[in-house]
């Protein structure tokens, strides 16, 4: 119920302008009924508390005179008379309530929970009432049920100025996914799109599950459109079809230059073939004073390895990375396979890897280190959504090992990680608990230790300086353990945070040593990540602080 106020421009500049006002509005303040009518204040005005005095064209007085009419009527004054009275330059809307429809009697008839929308004698309110429709219909769809007999009615008795509501809804059967069609695929096959959506053919009927398949198959990159139809159903069985408009554009480059705080100033370069004969080829180049990177990938989804049907991805890259105490060079291939569930997804690879540790300081030496090891990783996910997440948890883990036959190194390595969030009041408590065991015979690349600091470790210190506590040296660890604490507050569009971070790395087993960093943060979620500002200090040793930037899901 809102004017368009970009009417206002077209009309005659030169036409006689009104400051408008009201009188009579008992119910409503003069705030609401500007923003009924589509005048809102700049932040301007608001910050240097000008009075609010919006103007319009006398021409737009009889549209906003039947604005204000229809929104009383919907918030159930259906006797309400609005008149118009001009004096000077002023227009003033003297508004005749009336006596409001209320509500005098609820019956509810239903096998699946609701609450009335309204409370008895409480105002009548029609777009109360078309909500209360939509969301049951919404909570019918996402419990599984498809085929439900909803049947709410509103009586409205004007000369008694009463409303009676009646509800009436049997939830029938839970329905099933019947056939699944996909349209208009000419470079992909089928098996693409049904290994990438969370419900198959003979599965209940759930929503949420349809919506988190279309996200997925928006984020492989293959399609400019994709379309879900449920609509067609017999009984309880639904059809589902599937239409799909593939990428004309296939060809993507991207060239970025920014600052991390992690990495300092970043350059970037990353081209992208999006459907090459239904793979997807990859070059990214990176270069910042800390790391750099040249590889080369190609993505091919939904190999046929029996029933699993997993993404394949091989890679082959080139990276320099600068620590403290040393400079790596490596030349690396991998094979990876990866696997997503609705809950739960594996990664499963081989790596092969050359490096040249060169500049080393202290007890690190210059050497030249071959690895050939394979890694799987698990991921148990119960998260309400993947990009800011406010209630569930995740468990993580991962495992390596060298081949000792091939490699000139031999260890074994585990991580593991669990993720908490919880909804405390208007705001969100975040806990984390990260643990990882290095366990080895003979000579390991110090870049397989255990390192912390950073904006997704601890956000009192740098990126990867917080060596081995118990060592004189700066090399990593072979045990490590963290903590984070971090709750969420909205303030309007933003969110406030605090956190407290605490970090424990060691060459023997101890939590004698650690180290803590407390501090506030600012997050505000857009569409390509959230944002986040972080500060945090050591509040035993305060001289250790710092300002993190960062997009995306730090944790």
């Amino acid at each position: 119920m809102r004017v368009i106020l970009l009417l206002i421009f077209a009309v005659n500049l030169f036409a006689a302008q009104y400051t408008i006002s009201f009188i009579g509005n008992t119910t409503f303040s003069k705030k609401r009924l500007y923003e009924e009518l589509g005048f809102t204040q700049s932040w301007k005005d608001k910050l240097l508390r000008r009075p609010f005095k919006p103007k319009v064209d006398e021409k737009l007085l009889p549209t906003l005179q039947e604005e204000l009419e229809n929104f009383y009527q919907e918030q159930g004054f259906f006797d309400v008379h609005v008149d118009v009275l001009v004096q000077n330059n002023l227009a003033i809307f003297r508004i005749h309530e009336g006596k409001p429809i209320i509500v005098r009697e609820i019956s509810m008839t239903s096998n699946f929970p609701l609450h009335a929308p309204y409370k008895k004698n409480e105002r009548f309110i029609i777009p109360k009432f078309t909500e209360f429709k939509k969301r049951v219909k919404k909570r019918l769809l996402a419990a599984g049920y498809c085929s439900y007999d909803f049947n709410p009615k509103a009586y409205v008795y004007k000369k008694q100025h009463a409303a009676y509501i009646s509800i009436y809804l049997d939830k029938g059967r839970i329905c099933k996914i019947g056939t699944i069609t996909v349209h208009n695929l000419t470079r992909l096959k089928k098996r693409v799109i049904l290994s990438h959506i969370f419900v198959q053919e003979g599965d209940e009927f759930n929503l949420t599950k349809i919506e988190e398949s279309y996200k997925k198959l928006y984020s492989l990159e293959y399609f400019d459109q994709v379309r879900f139809d449920y609509t067609r159903k017999i009984q309880n069985s639904v059809f589902f079809d599937i239409y799909t408009k593939e990428r004309q554009k296939r060809n993507i480059y991207r060239v970025g230059v920014g600052y991390e705080s992690d990495q300092g100033a970043v350059a970037s370069f990353n081209y992208r073939h999006l459907n090459f004969h239904g793979n997807q080829v990859t070059l990214n180049l990176k270069y910042s004073k800390i790391q750099r990177e040249a590889s080369l990938a190609l993505f091919t989804p939904s190999v046929s390895i029996g029933p699993f049907m997993p993404d394949m991805v091989n890679k082959l890259g080139y990276y320099y990375d600068t620590y403290d105490a040393f400079t790596s060079r490596t030349y690396a291939y991998s094979l990876k396979f990866l696997r997503e569930w609705y809950h739960w997804s594996y990664a499963l690879a081989l790596h092969v890897e050359r490096t040249a540790i060169t500049h080393a300081s202290q007890c690190i030496s210059d050497h030249t280190y071959t690895l050939i090891y394979p890694k799987v990783s698990l991921l148990w996910d119960r998260r309400n959504d993947k990009l800011f997440p406010t209630a569930g948890y995740y468990l993580l883990g991962s495992f390596e090992s060298s081949i000792k036959s091939f490699s000139n190194a031999n260890y074994a390595k585990a991580t593991a990680e669990a993720g908490l969030y919880l909804s405390m009041g208007r705001g969100d408590l975040f806990a984390r608990l990260r643990s990882g065991l290095i366990a080895k015979s003979g000579s390991l690349p110090p870049t397989k230790y255990f390192i912390a600091g950073g904006v997704k470790s601890n956000r009192a210190y740098g990126y990867r300086s917080i060596y081995a506590l118990d060592s004189s040296c700066q090399i990593g660890g072979k045990y490590l353990l963290e903590s984070t604490l971090e709750y969420r507050h909205p303030i309007k569009s933003f969110y406030g945070a605090l956190f407290w971070d605490r970090s424990y790395v060691a060459r023997s087993f101890s939590l004698a040593n650690y180290r803590d960093g407390v501090g506030i943060g600012v997050l505000y979620p857009s569409a390509i990540g959230t944002m986040k500002a972080y500060f945090g200090i050591d509040p035993k040793h305060p001289s250790h602080s710092q300002l993190s930037l960062y997009i995306g899901a730090a944790f």
